[in-house]
């Protein structure tokens, strides 16, 4: 894991997506000793080298692919280590894409609410255009996983800005009041969208329902 961090972190060639792929299977297992192992390491060399591939990921124009195996990193790196993680301010002297803790939340959290409305728009056109779409179960399946573990994402974020709000969070977290305030802004957003989406899947089941009743 060490190796492929550092590989994720540093390179800019197809090996640093090799690396994240890697790296998001790895870390995305169930609770496992490698889990365990991760968390007593003494150095924090791999975690910022982890933060710094998804930093470049997100902030560079890649496909939607890379950016949610990215974003899936990230739920496993706050999974594993705790939500604080997104907030600790690890730093690498050679990264020179290295950004501040409150600019990599809000990366994090505006990439996530963008790959969420993507996913709600799709799945709601395979959901109602179903006799003109071409995507398969599969394919249906694995947008609906994706969804998912964006919204498990934004939960830990939630739970994260939550602790920090109320002072419980760790001495390593530095986020400021007008950057929470923003993370707030962005979550109502999000749950908004969602809000939206569920409103229209009733409208649309409702309609359906008088159809078939007129119909019988």
């Amino acid at each position: 894991v060490t190796s492929l961090a550092m590989l994720f972190g540093v390179l800019h060639t197809a090996v640093k997506f090799e690396s994240l792929h890697m790296l998001a299977t790895l870390l995305s297992q169930k609770e496992s000793p490698l889990h365990d192992a991760l968390r007593s390491m003494p150095s924090t060399i791999w975690k910022s080298h982890i933060r710094g591939g998804i930093i470049d990921v997100l902030q560079n124009r890649v496909v939607s692919s890379e950016k949610l195996q990215a974003l899936l990193l990230a739920e496993c790196m706050m999974s594993i280590l705790g939500e604080n993680w997104l907030s600790e301010d690890h730093k690498i002297l050679d990264n020179k894409n290295a950004i501040s803790v409150d600019k990599f939340v809000l990366l994090v959290l505006q990439s996530a609410r963008v790959e969420v409305a993507v996913l709600l728009n799709e799945l709601a056109f395979s959901k109602y255009e179903s006799s003109k779409s071409s995507q398969t179960d599969d394919a249906i399946i694995q947008k609906q996983r994706n969804l998912a573990i964006l919204f498990s994402l934004i939960e830990r974020i939630i739970k994260m800005i939550s602790d920090a709000s109320s002072g419980e969070g760790e001495p390593s977290q530095t986020i400021c009041e007008k950057t929470i305030m923003q993370v707030i802004t962005g979550l109502n957003e999000t749950i908004s969208l969602v809000l939206d989406f569920l409103q229209d899947a009733k409208v649309n089941i409702l309609s359906d329902d008088m159809k078939f009743s007129t119909g019988s």
